[in-house]
């Protein structure tokens, strides 16, 4: 029988080797695309709250810095994915909003990184990927901070 120890030793080595394996995946994907991965995860987070947010929170949410942000969103705005607009009761307060441009980018990723996952999943049967998916759920629970705690994220890209 294999010690705990020895099999929590592969799986680290496992995992390791697959989150460097899905992000050159998700690299080529996304470049492929003519975008980068932080300007992909920043689309992402813009979508998943419904297509606006302030540049403080989306620092926050993307674990970027202002200025870090500043040059994606600017690239963003070049690309017409987005737009930037300061708010009327505070001018402080600057929003990003998504386009119809770049809604019609974040289908084209969405629909590229599935037909990936197909091809990658395609010796998996059913039965096979409900398990996976459990053990994975499993895993992400065990990772994610409360729902109260300034570090949590929506899933990004």
């Amino acid at each position: 029988m294999v010690l705990r120890q020895e099999l929590l030793g592969k799986l680290s080595a496992t995992m390791r080797t697959l989150i460097w394996q899905s992000h050159k995946r998700m690299s080529e994907l996304v470049d492929a695309n003519g975008v980068t991965v932080p300007q992909a995860i920043v689309l992402t987070v813009l979508e998943q709250l419904g297509g606006r947010c302030t540049m403080s929170d989306l620092a926050r949410l993307t674990h970027q810095s202002g200025a870090t942000l500043t040059g994606i969103v600017d690239r963003l705005i070049h690309a017409d994915f987005t737009v930037r607009d300061r708010d009327v009761n505070d001018r402080r307060v600057v929003h990003v909003m998504l386009t119809g441009v770049g809604r019609a980018k974040l289908a084209e990723l969405h629909a590229r990184r599935e037909a990936d996952s197909a091809v990658l999943m395609a010796a998996l049967s059913n039965a096979e990927l409900e398990q996976l998916e459990h053990l994975f759920a499993k895993i992400l629970q065990a990772m994610e901070p409360s729902p109260d705690s300034p570090t949590s994220s929506p899933c990004l890209f």
